[in-house]
């Protein structure tokens, strides 16, 4: 088409906004992207980019659970049995006897006279029991206030736990692995009572967690949060700087690794004195506390433990913790709670380890470095201490460690079905991925017969309450 002027023309599309100037073309654009701006009603384009990202979205919250379905119905099968034994023992279980009177003070009690009424409430930070009393405040002073926040801290440990085997052994070791921990009777019975030790481990595996990527400040500051629930949470930072050390770019890393260090003083000097101000509304110097703290764990000697207080509270020398299959605590109404290991996973214990310290020396393998300091810092570090202190410890000590023994064991079990997919004969192959399988399945199996789940069965179904 020829203008007047001998010019081709360009028609405008065929198009809604055909016979439309440029200018008002932009504008009916405007208000049809833009429907704030006119009382005219939303025009199709953001209908179809609302569609667009709500069938995205969908499909990302798809995508998600395809790939982490196997890990959310375990954290959600853990977490009903967790609820299903929050009031089978209606009383304190163990240490809770010390620890939730001592919460419940936060709230009832300020000042002076909450440490006039509990005077070992300065024994420990002040994190853990503040968590516990969170419970308390929504919950009641009941069981389910004791043992929520415990329950849910122990949870977040198995997922934590499941990224950090991902991050160093992959998928299949994380898998194996956090199956292995979240059927683990120890470790589920201590996550499920109102006690410090798991908020505490928990801030440590995140805190490994977050090192492993090469997110040094959070974990610098949550390794300090795992001290703060309970010291010995503090002994993490021996795996990261032997880690760091051993298989680190030490030249690269070491403005990092320095960043971590002053993180952690940091914020455990700092935020030390503000828990124990939310907890008793008094202000404390963190360096006398910590002293006092460490004066006061070594002032309880081993050796004059009697034997029935060592049964009653579980006291066990280190060397025991892996030797001692575990103990059963007794309520007043006689039901008994059982703080045993679950028998496979106890029984691979030293062979785990063993078998990690040959991977290391023979391949230099990460994952066996990292599984090797673990154990040596959360465990073997009690046998000097214990040995040159003779002060009381407790098998609860070693809850730390479990996640070390679940990653030996979950690594070995990978190589052996690595390996069967390396082997020519069918029948070989069927018959080492059997082995595995059948392990797990034997361990879960276990769990529920060594555990407090099956007293409480015997105890509702068959009306006897077994010892």
């Amino acid at each position: 088409m020829l203008s007047h002027a001998g010019k081709q023309m360009v028609p405008w599309p065929r198009s809604g906004l055909a016979g439309t100037s440029p200018r008002n073309m932009k504008a009916t654009q405007f208000l049809s992207s833009n429907p704030e701006s006119s009382d005219l009603p939303a025009g199709r384009p953001l209908n179809v980019v609302d569609s667009r990202e709500a069938r995205s979205s969908t499909q990302r919250l798809i995508s998600l659970f395809k790939q982490r379905w196997q890990l959310l119905c375990l954290v959600f099968f853990l977490l009903v049995l967790h609820l299903a034994m929050v009031t089978y023992v209606k009383t304190h279980i163990a240490d809770e006897g010390h620890y939730v009177p001592q919460a419940s003070a936060i709230i009832h009690e300020r000042g002076d006279q909450l440490l006039l009424t509990h005077p070992t409430f300065l024994d420990h930070p002040s994190l853990a029991k503040l968590f516990i009393a969170s419970g308390i405040l929504v919950f009641g002073d009941n069981p389910w206030g004791w043992r929520v926040p415990s329950i849910i801290f122990g949870i977040v440990s198995v997922v934590l736990f499941y990224f950090i085997c991902k991050r160093l052994a992959g998928k299949r070791t994380a898998l194996i692995g956090s199956l292995l921990l979240a059927f683990e009777n120890f470790t589920f019975a201590y996550s499920g009572v109102g006690m410090l030790d798991v908020f505490s481990m928990t801030f440590m595996l995140a805190s490994f967690l977050f090192f492993l990527r090469e997110r040094y400040i959070v974990s610098g500051i949550l390794l300090a949060l795992a001290g703060l629930c309970k010291l010995p949470g503090l002994f993490g930072i021996l795996v990261i700087v032997g880690y760091w050390a051993l298989a680190g770019k030490k030249g690269a890393d070491a403005r990092k690794i320095v960043l971590l260090l002053v993180c952690l003083i940091a914020a455990f000097i700092v935020l030390m004195p503000v828990a124990d101000f939310a907890a008793t509304s008094l202000w404390f110097n963190p360096v006398d506390r910590m002293y006092d703290m460490l004066v006061n764990a070594a002032s309880i000697k081993f050796s004059q433990l009697t034997p029935e207080m060592r049964a009653e509270a579980g006291a066990a020398r280190p060397w025991e913790w892996i030797t001692q299959f575990g103990y059963g605590w007794r309520a007043d109404s006689g039901r008994t709670y059982s703080f045993t290991y679950t028998p496979t996973l106890f029984i691979l214990i030293v062979p785990s380890l063993c078998y990690m310290a040959y991977e290391f020396l023979m391949n230099r393998r990460r994952t066996a470095l990292f599984t090797l300091l673990w154990f040596g810092a959360t465990y073997a570090l009690w046998i000097p201490i214990a040995l040159v202190t003779d002060r009381a410890m407790y098998m609860f000590y070693f809850l730390p460690s479990v996640g070390a023994v679940c990653l030996a064991i979950a690594f070995g079990a990978q190589r052996v079905w690595q390996l069967s997919n390396r082997r020519r004969r069918k029948a070989t192959r069927w018959l080492l991925k059997g082995l595995v399988v059948s392990y797990l399945t034997l361990h879960v199996l276990s769990f529920f017969l060594v555990s407090t789940l099956f007293l409480a069965f015997a105890d509702v179904f068959f009306h006897q309450t077994l010892a």
